[in-house]
């Protein structure tokens, strides 16, 4: 892990947090998944290397981090949420099932893997709100981002 993630405490993340916070972001009102875009669009945005620390804190069992990274991971929910619009579900499930896949994403995030938390959450994101839909949503599925591989001269031989 990078340095200050591993050793991040929740005294670190204190200064960036309100001195109000709830156990659970603010709820999404009913039908009104504008509303919640508007919050998602006042969200702070995290820069990587925070959003790492505050991940490392939630998985750790921090809920005050875990409830910082709903909160500021808002707007990719919007975003994708909006994406599936040729289907029967409401804009307001759509949105329940995203932040599901955000949740998963706080807890199976492997910052060792390489990808930016943010990648990994919409990926997630995406899966869920797929699979709530019934299956891929009508699409081919959704693939898990790889890391590039090295390549080796041993495979170009033997091709």
């Amino acid at each position: 892990m990078p340095d200050g993630v591993q050793g991040a405490t929740h005294a670190d993340c204190q200064s960036r947090r309100p001195s109000s916070f709830s156990l659970y972001p603010d709820p999404v009102p009913t039908d009104q998944s504008g509303e919640y875009a508007r919050r998602a669009a006042a969200a702070p945005k995290l820069a990587d290397s925070e959003a790492a620390e505050l991940v490392a804190l939630a998985q750790r069992g921090d809920l005050p981090a875990r409830s910082e990274l709903m909160v500021s991971h808002r707007r990719i929910v919007a975003r994708l949420a909006k994406q599936y619009t040729r289907t029967e579900v409401s804009p307001d499930e759509r949105i329940r099932l995203g932040e599901q896949g955000l949740v998963v994403a706080i807890e199976k995030f492997d910052l060792a893997k390489g990808f930016r938390f943010s990648t990994y959450a919409t990926w997630r994101i995406r899966q869920a709100i797929a699979m709530g839909l019934g299956g891929a949503g009508g699409e081919a599925g959704v693939r898990e981002p790889r890391t590039p591989q090295p390549s080796s001269g041993s495979e170009s031989a033997a091709l």
